[in-house]
């Protein structure tokens, strides 16, 4: 059943992908000026997941709606860079910097490899997830994230090498690659809505606006 049900989205990927080719090649390539700035790259990778939802949903793309999405998102925006950075960067000096990497034991490597891949598999459908769920904090997401791939291993197993493969595709043929972004996104937000479904949940492409009662800094200030 995951097999048929992972094929199925990358099916009505590939379909959604044709039908609005404009808007998901103009949302790559405005990533790919976010990442050259840095500072940018979360938001347009906010911005990324924003046009996909809506593709996916077949609502219309406006820049108006897609700028006024990752505002609302700012906060937890930044949250998740910052914690993604620490996390990265342990993943970094444990496993991969040389002058740091051999002095960390093997079984403690093994360890942190298997914890790198489902943290960064989390990432990959935290956006679209966030959009869906009702409580858009950063933890309950995360906790949400690592529910759903280790709930159905198979299909997360095969739209993973679909993901990981068009990830490498971007890879090998860049810049030009970049442009192929937003179908990578397009893969994830499909998955989460077929997942969600699958386990009784029902997605709404209404539900993407974070809540007006949503705490952020600065909020009980405000209201003082």
């Amino acid at each position: 059943m995951g097999i048929l049900r992972a094929l199925t989205v990358v099916r009505r990927t590939l379909v959604q992908w044709i039908g609005a080719i404009v808007w998901l090649t103009l949302a790559s390539a405005v990533w790919a000026l976010c990442g050259v700035t840095v500072v940018l790259l979360p938001f347009g990778t906010v911005g990324l997941f924003v046009v996909a939802h809506y593709v996916v949903y077949d609502q219309r793309v406006t820049p108006y709606a897609v700028l006024a999405t990752i505002r609302s998102y700012a906060w937890l925006t930044v949250q998740w860079t910052v914690v993604n950075a620490a996390v990265l960067g342990v993943l970094y000096v444990a496993l991969i910097d040389d002058s740091t990497a051999g002095k960390v034991p093997s079984g403690v490597q093994a360890l942190l490899a298997v914890v790198g891949t489902v943290w960064l598999a989390t990432q990959i459908i935290f956006w679209p997830l966030v959009f869906e769920q009702t409580d858009k904090r950063l933890l309950p997401t995360l906790r949400s994230g690592i529910q759903l791939l280790l709930a159905t291993l198979d299909f997360t197993v095969l739209v993973g090498t679909a993901i990981v493969a068009l990830l490498l595709l971007i890879a090998s043929i860049l810049p030009y690659g970049l442009l192929l972004a937003a179908p990578a996104a397009l893969l994830c937000t499909n998955a989460v809505r077929d997942r969600l479904i699958a386990f009784g949940a029902t997605p709404h492409a209404n539900r993407i606006g974070m809540r007006s009662n949503q705490k952020r800094p600065g909020d009980e200030a405000g209201a003082s």
